[in-house]
């Protein structure tokens, strides 16, 4: 049988390939994308019993573990050998007929929908996206003061979903009856079914459409669902740069959890608020780690001006107490590594670092 390389499914991101013996060279797919970016993720059939390197070209694709692999597009652990993060190893077993293999650890919409159905929620429709999809959410507690969290701005930052599944986990039935939460899981939902880059998705991407006339039907929906209540606390949960490459690069905080502070007269609730999640992620020790060492202020390194994000926008919206963006390596580090329970762990600690600032603010 040949060895068959596809993106059929929810996310598949493949471009053009060839198979030379034992190496498949691979490029990924930057459609709709102004510059460069690195997601991707396929599925191999017809390579049981060989060992296979799967090569990027000169283009850094692959992260220090290898790739995320997956039998079934729900559990997913990091497999094969990196090499210079420009190409990776698989060994497939006797009868592994096919895999699936992907840049990150793979968040889709079909996992969100089984998490609400084990939840017993209800999955809303926020607005219809520009390619007629009811875009999901979850709507949770009747309190006038309401808590918005979104991931997937970026549509292939998947860190960011994991970390809002276990916020909803966590804080599902612990809200004060004060608080109402709005949470979407999906931004780009286009993006995320179809498996694009997001980032810097031509004319622009939805985490700088928070202005005066946004483009976008998901974030129209949301500033207008702000504007209608009162919005207390907003938090958007993303993924960082590829990994700390080089030193003339994105630096070491990419490969950590960090909080960008988008409003220095916010700073001493955001400090306040890392100290909770700091101390919580400590806790827990199946949780990857939080130390608010990578945290950024306003007016540092890139953190300078004044973009029309979510960060921005809802950290100067008028009665927001507190709003960040929040930062999850796709990776982490040898000692640290990245997994979906350890990603799952860390929004467990985030949601009762909420807990905690709600009671510390009444």
């Amino acid at each position: 049988m040949a060895i068959i390389l596809d993106q059929d499914f929810q996310g598949g991101n493949l471009g053009k390939y060839t198979v030379s013996g034992d190496i498949v060279f691979v490029e990924n797919d930057l459609r709709g994308c102004q510059g460069d970016w690195f997601y991707w993720a396929f599925r191999v059939r017809g390579a049981a019993g060989k060992t296979l390197r799967f090569d990027f070209g000169d283009k850094k694709r692959v992260g220090y573990f290898g790739a995320a692999v997956s039998h079934d597009l729900k559990t997913w652990q990091w497999g094969g050998k990196a090499d210079g993060m420009y190409a990776f190893t698989y060994t497939f077993g006797p009868e592994e007929n096919e895999a699936y293999f992907c840049h990150d650890l793979y968040y889709s919409p079909q996992r969100f929908f089984f998490f609400a159905q084990r939840q017993h929620w209800d999955v809303d429709i926020l607005c219809q996206t520009e390619k007629g999809r009811a875009l999901p959410c979850i709507q949770l507690g009747t309190g006038k003061k309401q808590i918005l969290l979104a991931s997937r701005h970026h549509c292939c930052e998947s860190t960011g979903t994991y970390v809002l599944e276990g916020i909803l986990e966590e804080i599902g039935g612990k809200l004060s009856p004060d608080y109402s939460l709005l949470a979407i899981p999906f931004v780009d939902y286009d993006g995320v079914m179809e498996g694009d880059q997001g980032k810097n998705r031509a004319p622009y991407d939805h985490n700088r459409d928070y202005h005066d006339q946004p483009i976008y039907a998901a974030c129209r929906e949301i500033m207008a669902r702000a504007k209608k209540q009162d919005t207390a606390m907003a938090f958007d949960f993303h993924s960082p740069h590829h990994c700390a490459l080089t030193s003339a690069g994105p630096g070491p905080y990419c490969d950590h959890v960090f909080m960008i502070r988008n409003n220095p007269g916010m700073r001493d609730q955001q400090v306040l608020f890392s100290r909770f999640f700091r101390e919580e992620a400590a806790r827990d020790p199946a949780a990857f780690s939080y130390t608010g060492e990578y945290d950024f202020d306003y007016d540092t390194l890139w953190n300078s001006d004044n973009k029309p994000t979510f960060g921005c926008y809802f950290s100067h919206f008028p009665g927001v107490q507190l709003a960040f963006c929040l930062e999850t390596a796709y990776y982490g580090v040898e000692e640290d590594r990245v997994t979906q329970e350890s990603l799952l762990a860390l929004g467990r600690s985030f949601a009762r670092a909420m807990l905690r600032y709600m009671a510390s603010s009444i």
